[in-house]
């Protein structure tokens, strides 16, 4: 059995318990990357085929 506590990654796992931001933004923050890449690239294709 390991032990219960989290391995050492630089001090993060032994701040507080995850705030309010931490636990509603951070799911979101890969689809919001994927969606602004998307964005950029159909604004790219846009303004070179006008």
């Amino acid at each position: 059995m390991q032990s219960v506590e989290a391995p050492d990654d630089g001090g993060t796992s032994r701040r507080r318990p995850l705030c309010f931001r931490d636990q509603i933004v951070a799911p979101f923050l890969p689809w919001l990357a994927v969606y602004s890449l998307r964005a950029e690239r159909a604004y790219d294709d846009a303004t070179i085929a006008s």
